[in-house]
Parts: C-alpha cells; sequence; structure tokens
C-alpha cells in the first residue's frame, strides 16, 4: 500500500542520504504546503515541542507593559476571545464600571470617537470590537 503522506514519502523516497533540513529544502520546492508542519515536527524533533506551543495569554502582563497614551491591539484568532479577561482585570484594578466596550460596525464610529475622548478626559478604558469591519 502506498502511503497518502507526501511529507513521509518523501522521506521514504531520500533515505537517509540527506540530513532533515536538507529535506526540508526539497519539501520546500516540491510541497511548500508542507513545509510549515515539517519545520513545526524538525523543531520539535530537535530541540523540544514546547518551542512550537504558543505561550499562555497573560492580561495583566500585557497592561503592565502598557502606558496610558498607547493602546492595547489584539489580533486575533478563530476562538480568541479575550473580552472576559479583559473584563476581569477591569474589575481587579477599579475599572469594572469604568470600561466601555463598543462593537464597531454601521454608524459606531463617532459613538467610537466620543468615547475614546471621554476615555482621555475621564480616565476611562474603551474597548473596540470588530475593527475589521471599519
Amino acid at each position: 500500500s502506498q502511503s497518502t503522506d507526501p511529507a513521509g514519502q518523501l522521506d521514504k523516497l531520500m533515505g537517509d542520504n540527506y540530513d532533515i533540513f536538507k529535506k526540508l529544502c526539497v519539501l520546500r520546492c516540491l510541497r511548500p504546503d508542507l513545509v510549515v508542519p515539517g519545520i513545526q515536527n524538525y523543531i520539535s524533533t530537535q530541540i523540544g515541542h514546547k518551542y512550537i506551543e504558543p505561550p499562555p495569554f497573560d492580561m495583566k502582563s500585557c497592561f503592565d507593559d502598557s502606558k496610558c497614551y498607547t493602546p492595547l491591539i489584539f489580533v486575533l484568532t478563530p476562538g480568541a476571545a479575550p473580552m472576559q479577561e479583559l473584563l476581569k482585570l477591569a474589575d481587579e484594578m477599579g475599572f469594572g464600571s469604568k470600561l466601555f466596550a463598543i462593537s464597531l460596525g454601521q454608524g459606531q464610529g463617532p459613538i467610537a470617537e466620543n468615547a475614546i475622548q471621554n476615555a482621555v478626559d475621564k480616565g476611562s478604558w474603551v474597548c473596540l470590537q470588530n475593527c475589521h469591519l471599519c
């Protein structure tokens, strides 16, 4: 039976004549769609699986690294939702009632601008969601 795994087929074809890095270079030429998983496998076997795992997210650490004049911007992947952590942090820091969340979209631009100006003047927080819709 023939393997349906292209990386496995390439490994069989090249055998032990080439090290894993050279095999990755050939893989890059023949199947660029398999390079990321191939490199992840390479890193995992060479130096450890922990180097391909993303670190756990820490909202408090992000906040501590920020300044009052610099916004925190989160580029989210599907399934990521930091809003609960933001609400929790706001409560812990006494900003629970001073956090305004605005979901951007049709007609919300002026409302968001007013909320930001209010936050500057009064020291509150503004969370702008769905910024990709603008």
